[in-house]
């Protein structure tokens, strides 16, 4: 009977440790980022998607509230921008500001939806 229970355990092992191997893939996958669009989005594409839906690199602030325990994520223009007399950033600082947003945008997973939004607001915006 010892010679049929190494089999079996032999071939348990063997799957346990395929399972685990695709397991730490797929873990592996997670921590590196999605590969594709999102992985490009940055800072800079972030100002110009805002740049080419209104013209002008406008502030974008973000904030993030659960609603019965479901995470929402909003993004606010705001009415100054980058150039502005009163814009109270540099554009270093300001690009800075983005990329933070742009790596929160893929950390989330939401650069298509975000994308999606920005599509879907007129051109011009009302203050």
């Amino acid at each position: 009977m010892s010679a049929g229970n190494n089999a079996e355990e032999s071939s348990t092992n063997s799957y346990d440790e395929e399972s685990i191997e695709a397991f730490r893939s797929l873990m592996q996958q997670s921590w590196t980022g999605k590969k594709g669009e999102s992985a490009e989005f940055d800072g800079y594409a972030f100002r110009d998607l805002i740049v080419e839906k209104w013209g002008v690199p406008y502030d974008i602030q973000i904030k993030r509230e659960y609603f019965l325990g479901k995470p929402m994520i909003f993004y606010n223009v705001m009415w100054k921008w980058c150039g502005q007399q009163s814009f109270p950033l540099t554009e270093t600082e300001y690009l800075e500001h983005l990329q933070f947003l742009a790596e929160l945008c893929v950390k989330w997973d939401r650069v298509d939806r975000l994308k999606e939004e920005i599509a879907k607001y007129s051109s011009s915006l009302s203050v």
